[in-house]
């Protein structure tokens, strides 16, 4: 049997023998994947399956009522005891480059030149972020700020045949 492209992760597989219609390959993610797309086409499809569907969601929420809150809180004191997330960490990071950026492009709005041909103002920052127990994480940011002018559009539609 020939070679496909699995429908979950878009790498080659060959489909078992005994189901020549295979669309995912074997690995655990694909086949989450392709029950999802399942379960969704048939509760779109399939009102009983749905009203069951529902009343199993509450079922379960009723003998368990605090399953939420106690996960929320687990996973609180997993991120206070690890310290901050690199994710959150680099999003810190672009937060504070964009606003140096910001303020030094405010400072320059006065400094436009009206010589031709003169290039634009180069701006360069690094900024090293420092965690406890973890390697610092550097980034290195260079802009340029161009004030030329440029002729403004007609105030009035011009119309074009």
């Amino acid at each position: 049997m020939s070679e496909r492209w699995c429908s979950g992760c878009g790498q080659m597989f060959s489909p078992r023998p005994q189901s020549p219609r295979q669309a995912y390959c074997s690995t655990k993610s694909c086949q989450v994947a392709r029950k999802l797309l399942w379960q969704k086409t048939k509760r779109k499809s399939d009102h009983d399956y749905a009203e069951n569907q529902k009343k199993a969601a509450a079922a379960w929420t009723q003998r368990n009522p605090e399953h939420w809150q106690r996960a929320r809180s687990a996973r609180k004191q997993a991120q206070d005891q690890a310290g901050e997330s690199a994710s959150q960490l680099f999003t810190r990071l672009i937060v504070s480059l964009l606003r140096l950026f910001e303020y030094a492009s405010s400072q320059l709005k006065g400094t436009e030149s009206n010589h031709p041909g003169e290039s634009p103002i180069p701006l360069h920052c690094e900024i090293t972020i420092a965690q406890a127990g973890e390697p610092p994480v550097s980034v290195t940011m260079r802009v340029e700020l161009d004030f030329k002018r440029h002729k403004s559009s007609p105030k009035a539609p011009q119309e074009t045949t």
